[in-house]
Formats: C-alpha cells, structure tokens, sequence
C-alpha cells in the first residue's frame, strides 16, 4: 500500500471513524501513527532542514515576541488589554496565548516560498475562522525570521495576512527552535494549560490548505496525553548530510584561507606566529595567532561561521571575521556566499560589507537595520552577517574567560 498516496484528508476520515469506536488507550496510539503519516507525507523544498527540536509530541521551544502590541493583535491573542492602555501586554510566550491549537508560521519578507505560501495560509486562516468551532479554538501568528517590525507589518499589508505578524530582528525565536535552515516554517501546537507539544513542523513550501486544515484538525482532536508518547514512537529518518550547508573545503583549505585573511587585516605584511586553533564550549573552533609586524606583535582571532540560511531554497552562509586582543573588528572574508537567484557574491559585494563592519568594536553591543546596512540583492545573507558580528562579543568574553 502507498502510504504517500493517502491524503491528510483521507487520513483524518479514517480518524474521525476509528476514534469513536476504540478504547482510549488504542486512540492514543493511532492517533500518534495518524500524525507520523500526515508528517511523513510532507515533500517541504528544504529536506534538508533540522527539524530535531520539532519531532512531533516534542515540547515547543520557548518563545518570547517582544514587540508592541496593538488593541486588535491583543485582543485577537487573548491578551491583557489593561485599562486605557495602561499595563497592556507588550511582549508574550505562545502559552499566553487563548486557544487550544496554535498556528505559529516562521517567514522572512525577502523569501520568495514565504511570498507564495502566504495566499495558502491566509485561505487556512479564513477557512478556520469562518467554522463556528474551530474559529475559537485556533489562533495564528507569525514571526519575521530576521525581520525588523516594519518589514513584518509590510509583508502583512503586501500580502493581505489576516492574522498578527512580529519580528525577530536578531533571530532569537529562530534560534530557540534549532535554527532549523527553512523558511517558510509552520509550527502546529497543542495547547493544555501552559504544556504546548507539536503536533506538526513543515518546513518549506506547501500549497494546498488542506494539508495544514487537516493538521488542524488532527491536533484539536488530540488528547494532551496522546502527545507525548509520539517521542517514543519511532521517527522517519532523515539524512545526516545537509547538501545546502556544505562548505566542500577541507580543513587544510580552511585553515589556508583563515591565514590568508589574518594577513589581508594586518595590510599583508606581516609574519604569523603560533597559529592554533582552539574549541570553546560555546563559541566553537577559534584559531588564533601572534601577528608581529614593524617589530610590535598584536594577538589575532579568527572564526569560521558557517550558519543555515533563512529561506528554504538557499545556500548555507559561510564566512571569516577576523578580530584582534583588543576587540578591533579588522577583516571580513566570504567562504561561500549567495544573494538573490543563489548569485555568487561578488568583490564589491564583500568589499560593500567590509566598509560596513571593519573596525567595529566587537566588545560592545552593535546593532543594525537590514534594511539599511545589507548587500544589495543579498538582504537575507547579510542579516545572518550582521547578526553574527552582533555575536562576537559573546566570543570575545568567551576568549577573555568572562
């Protein structure tokens, strides 16, 4: 029998069938292998996606929106409204939220698969406020992977969204849920109390709406502990290599090139002493080496990023940031970059960011606005760029055994 022929909406008839003739115990366990069959059913764009904080039964990672909230974005959310306005809710966790079943859709404006699943969630928004049930029982939002509160209000105007869209300028949320390497992603959670488990994750793009409403409709129809034992059954299993990731540089190659980039930032003339690299519990691989030149020597740090992109079709972003003992950002050095249609990055690209970010201060906080300081054409790319700047002070206290 061809599992992948059955549809989720076949698949939730049977259900429907089933559940009001077994046992309460038997109903767990089918409706566990009901959802393995809808998730393995799936055929996203990003196959390749990390999913591994997102199996289903798992609880949801912990999120906080942090964003001023209007009245209707409230009032829709179930949040405090306050009197007057007065100690309104303006930040919240997903189980703030008043619903049974959450819709949760993590996008970014500059993705084209975001862009062309955003018609197949607004018609799954219609279609489940419009049941006299469901329309009580599920909430929706979204949250802008690197995208700051203007660009998430314009891909709701641009696109019609008809349920609340926030930001996540420094990818927080993204990186709560595994910097999973897809947009777009859509999260369908089972709310009991404060216990919120996933039901579903997709990653990349869908575009029947009755893939997501037969979701829906499984989750609603879930015992909160019917859940849980979904870990234990056991997953379909994905292939460890991620293809879109891969930087295809031995580490001879990388080393190579990390030296390089240790002279560019000194001017070229300079000799390199001590070359090492070290592995720290939370920044990773740091090389480091002792720069002498016109007879005074500086300390010289190197990381490697090599970071998931943001939409589903994407390459990995991979790079160099060279920084000395003294928190000087001195160089910047593409290893494998992308902008729009997966181009290579061009030198007037990389120099263009360079002037950028060469010579900041990586102990203090930095911020940024991708809509002002990106590449052209490579918006997505250069936020992972930036953001990663933003992280090196965390590196330099790390180093610095702070």
């Amino acid at each position: 029998m061809n599992m992948r022929a059955i549809t989720p909406t076949a698949l939730m008839h049977i259900s429907r069938f089933f559940i009001k003739k077994i046992p309460t115990a038997v109903k767990t366990a089918f409706i566990v292998a009901v959802a393995l069959l809808v998730q393995s059913s799936d055929c996203p764009a990003a196959s390749d996606a990390d999913m591994s904080k997102l199996q289903p039964g798992m609880p949801l990672p912990a999120l906080l929106i942090q964003q001023d909230l209007t009245r209707d974005q409230r009032t829709y959310l179930g949040l405090r409204n306050g009197f007057l306005g007065m100690f309104a809710a303006q930040e919240f966790k997903p189980s703030d939220v008043a619903a049974e079943v959450l819709v949760i859709e993590f996008f970014n404006i500059h993705c084209t698969s975001c862009q062309r699943q955003a018609p197949v969630m607004n018609e799954v928004f219609e279609r489940i406020n419009s049941h006299r049930i469901m329309r009580d029982q599920v909430r929706f939002f979204g949250i802008g992977v690197g995208n700051t509160a203007i660009e998430a209000d314009l891909f709701m105007r641009r696109y019609s969204v008809g349920f609340p869209l926030f930001a996540d300028p420094y990818f927080e949320n993204y990186d709560a849920i595994g910097e999973p390497g897809a947009t777009p992603l859509t999260l369908i959670v089972k709310k009991n109390g404060k216990d919120l488990r996933i039901v579903s994750a997709h990653a990349g793009l869908e575009r029947r709406a009755e893939f997501f409403i037969a979701k829906i409709r499984l989750a609603l129809s879930s015992a909160p502990d019917a859940l849980a034992p979904m870990l234990a059954v056991e997953q379909p299993k994905k292939s460890e290599r991620r293809p879109r990731l891969d930087l295809n540089m031995s580490n001879a190659e990388v080393e190579k090139r990390v030296l390089a980039s240790m002279r560019k930032a000194m001017g070229g003339d300079v000799t390199l002493e001590n070359f090492a690299k070290k592995t720290y519990p939370r920044s990773g691989d740091i090389y480091a080496a002792t720069a002498v030149q016109y007879g005074f020597a500086l300390t010289l740090y190197a990381q490697v990023v090599s970071r998931p992109p943001t939409c589903d079709v994407c390459h990995g972003v991979h790079f160099i940031l060279v920084f000395d003992s003294d928190g000087q950002l001195r160089y910047f050095e593409p290893l494998h970059l992308t902008k729009y249609g997966n181009v290579k990055w061009s030198t007037y690209d990389a120099d263009s960011m360079r002037r950028r970010i060469n010579g900041l201060d990586v102990r203090y906080p930095f911020s940024y606005d991708p809509t002002v300081d990106s590449v052209t054409m490579a918006t997505m790319t250069s936020s992972i760029i930036l953001n990663s700047v933003q992280r090196l002070q965390d590196v330099f206290s790390e180093i610095n055994g702070q």
